[in-house]
């Protein structure tokens, strides 16, 4: 019959042996504006590092048809609204 192997531990956390103590001698401190931060931060930033976020409240189609305009353009939701601003205000501009 062939002999046992030892299979590790699959609940042990990193950075602990098998017999459960820690190898490492340091604790990591997390100060509560590190948390804050990391939860301030909202999914994907902007590939335009100068744009600043700016909530709207849109009705449900014009948010579908936001998406389906960004997925068809290769863009993000923000550089199809941007487009629209401007053709937009190149329209107003000639009517003032």
């Amino acid at each position: 019959m062939a002999k046992k192997q030892d299979i590790p531990n699959p609940f042990a956390t990193f950075g602990t042996e098998e017999n459960g103590t820690s190898e490492l001698s340091d604790v990591q401190t997390v100060r509560s504006s590190d948390v804050q931060n990391a939860k301030s931060s909202k999914g994907k930033k902007s590939k335009h590092p100068d744009w600043k976020q700016q909530t709207i409240y849109l009705p449900d189609e014009m948010i579908v048809w936001l998406k389906v305009q960004a997925a068809q353009r290769h863009q993000e939701i923000s550089e199809v609204v941007y487009d629209f601003i401007q053709a937009s205000r190149g329209r107003v501009a000639r009517h003032d």
